[in-house]
């Protein structure tokens, strides 16, 4: 890791800490923020690997109403094997997780026309994997909902994609599809 990273890290967790996303209906965690950017995830940092346990409290804090953080579900991934060092969350994380806190989390494949059909009927939200440099550097597990027609991609490492409408081509586009074992489309419901 040389300056220029540290000095694009340094700009994305300010940018990420003073603008602050809400919406009814979504609760919005930010793994950038100051808040939990240097929190634990096994050895390394929330920050840094830690999409997997930022959308599972966005998904289930959302669809429970309830206020579940970050750190204390990277906290409940690490202790029970979820976490693997410099790649973050296994992909069972996202069932796994949600099963323990009693919601329905259905694995599409990549069939992002299921979810869509499914977010129309039901309250509920998706769980995406997508592949590196759509959302993030890496592998970047992302939340959806939709609106309209369009989605709206709560990316745990940048807030302003919050703000912005995809279309289901650009999502698709963004999927990760090789070695995949399960996913990289889920929807999670309450049961």
């Amino acid at each position: 890791m040389n300056l220029t990273w540290y000095l694009k890290t340094i700009f994305k967790i300010a940018l990420n800490t003073v603008c602050p996303y809400q919406k009814r209906g979504v609760v919005y965690y930010n793994q950038y923020s100051l808040r939990y950017f240097l929190k634990p995830y096994g050895r390394e940092y929330l920050g840094i690997v830690g999409c997997g346990p930022c959308v599972c409290a966005i998904a289930a804090s959302s669809l429970l109403h309830e206020k579940i953080k970050p750190d204390q579900t990277a906290k409940w991934a690490f202790e029970n094997g979820y976490y693997e060092y410099q790649h973050g969350s296994l992909h069972s994380l996202i069932p796994d997780f949600c099963q323990m806190k009693g919601l329905t989390c259905t694995d599409l494949g990549n069939r992002l026309d299921d979810l869509t059909a499914l977010l129309k009927e039901k309250e509920a939200l998706g769980i995406l994997l997508c592949r590196a440099k759509t959302f993030a550097g890496g592998r970047h597990f992302v939340v959806v909902g939709l609106e309209g027609t369009s989605f709206r991609v709560y990316n745990s490492c940048n807030v302003f994609d919050c703000y912005k409408k995809f279309d289901t081509e650009t999502l698709q586009n963004a999927l990760a599809s090789d070695n995949i074992y399960i996913g990289p489309v889920w929807c999670i419901s309450k049961e």
